[in-house]
């Protein structure tokens, strides 16, 4: 975490688990601004109902062109991807495109 902390966006992936939950609560009272990753439609619903960041359904037909600007939009350098897989890969891919 504190290789986070000088950052001012991150993107989260998986923030329902319970490691994803401490860390949303973590990033929120370090002021960091952050870009949730979820799987299932009912997760994106429940978060959208618990913050003003955005959330993003990583199965949706725009989810790497969404998350890919979101990221530039916001300066994202740093994401905590919990999952792994073909999610891991699209997150760290926007985070190294230009």
């Amino acid at each position: 975490m504190h290789l986070i902390r000088p950052r001012t966006s991150v993107v989260l992936s998986v923030p329902l688990s319970s490691l994803g939950r401490l860390a949303s609560i973590w990033l929120s009272l370090a002021g960091i601004y952050c870009i949730r990753v979820v799987h299932k439609q009912e997760y994106v619903d429940q978060l959208r109902r618990e913050t003003n960041e955005p959330v993003l359904l990583s199965s949706s037909a725009d989810f790497s062109q969404q998350l890919h600007s979101l990221c530039r939009q916001h300066n994202v350098t740093a994401a905590m991807e919990m999952a792994g897989g073909v999610v891991g890969d699209t997150v760290f891919s926007a985070l190294l495109s230009d």
